[in-house]
């Protein structure tokens, strides 16, 4: 009897596995009038701007992605052909649809939601607000994140420099990592833990946030950013 029942929930569990299979998603949405070539983990794709570009039931996990805006549609592989727009290693959640977009201007931005939320049929309505501890997005990608500090050094004065990043963080996330490269780049105590303040909401790894005291000359400064990551409500 033992033995029948625990075959029967090992059925169960492997029916249920069956009716619900693990997927993951990859999508990439481009604005732009340019044509597009994808690289993922070394295998290209061309991409139709008429069409969103989907991969269903990709491996969860690290892959590195590159995309690539081609003189002719279709053709031309060669590096004399392309430039690239788009580098970082994604990593890709299980039951979760990743999306990467493509502005008009040709500026990417990538987001994920878990597979099923849009209709948010499985969620309560405010999500992911009920979630305070945890982000749902990859920090911003290599290409991008270069050419923010670049645009950061060139200005003269921190409350330009500021500016700079608080735009950029409209629409992006970064790693705690990233984040505090930032902040390296400004000298003012007050205008590091300002930043520090602001950039908290916009990190895709909070937990990693203690890293962020290494950049403070003074207890007080820690002090402070502890204390609002405390209180910190989004």
């Amino acid at each position: 009897m033992k033995q029948f029942f625990t075959l029967l929930i090992s059925s169960l569990v492997a029916l249920s596995s069956f009716a619900r299979p693990p997927q993951t998603i990859l999508s990439v949405s481009s604005f732009s009038n340019t044509n597009l070539r994808i690289t993922i983990d070394g295998y290209n794709y061309n991409f139709n701007n008429d069409d969103d570009f989907v991969l269903n039931n990709i491996q969860p996990g690290q892959h590195q992605i590159k995309i690539y805006k081609t003189k002719n549609r279709g053709y031309g592989y060669g590096s004399n052909n392309s430039t690239i727009i788009y580098q970082s290693n994604v990593f890709l959640r299980n039951n979760y649809h990743t999306d990467i977009t493509i502005n008009r201007f040709g500026k990417v931005f990538i987001d994920e939601a878990p597979i099923g939320f849009g209709g948010y049929n499985n969620y309560p309505n405010n999500y992911p607000n009920n979630y305070p501890n945890q982000t749902y997005n990859n920090p911003m990608g290599l290409v991008g994140f270069e050419a923010l500090k670049s645009s950061v050094n060139k200005e003269r004065f921190d409350d330009s420099r500021l500016n700079i990043i608080k735009q950029a963080a409209i629409n992006n996330y970064f790693s705690t990592d990233q984040i505090k490269q930032l902040i390296g780049l400004f000298n003012f105590e007050s205008t590091k833990l300002e930043l520090a303040k602001f950039l908290y909401g916009r990190a895709t790894d909070r937990e990693n946030y203690f890293i962020i005291n290494d950049v403070f000359s003074f207890s007080s400064s820690r002090d402070a950013l502890s204390k609002y990551i405390i209180e910190y409500r989004p």
